[in-house]
């Protein structure tokens, strides 16, 4: 730093400061410069732990909230309303009558021959004209 080649120039002002002679000051001036003080204070803002305690946060958490519950019912409703249909589809299943034992295939072509119908007899309809 330059402390040595500044003393003479800070001597040298502090001396004519000194000269200068006395300006009368106004009665309320202790007042005055207190409430600029406490102007500037409230003008500016906070730091740290103050700032925090503003709550400037709060409608920003707020929204935040909102959105992340809209989503996590969303959610919730979807995954319920899944579940409720596949319960129903298995018990849809569950009502319809199992398969034919395997004996009863067995006999498969004897009963699908049973329900087909015999073709029309020819002379017996040629006679009933």
């Amino acid at each position: 730093m330059n402390d040595n080649r500044d003393k003479p120039l800070d001597a040298r002002l502090d001396a004519l400061l000194r000269a200068l002679p006395d300006k009368p000051v106004a009665s309320n001036f202790t007042a005055r410069v207190l409430q600029q003080v406490a102007r500037e204070t409230a003008a500016r803002p906070a730091s740290g732990f103050g700032r925090f305690l503003q709550f400037r946060w709060l409608p920003r958490v707020a929204v935040a909230s909102l959105a992340l519950a809209s989503c996590l019912a969303t959610y919730h409703f979807r995954t319920q309303t899944a579940r409720t249909q596949f319960a129903r589809s298995i018990a849809a299943v569950t009502q319809v009558a199992s398969l034919p034992s395997p004996e009863t295939l067995k006999d498969f072509e004897a009963i699908r021959r049973l329900s087909q119908t015999p073709p029309a007899d020819r002379e017996l309809l040629a006679l009933l004209r």
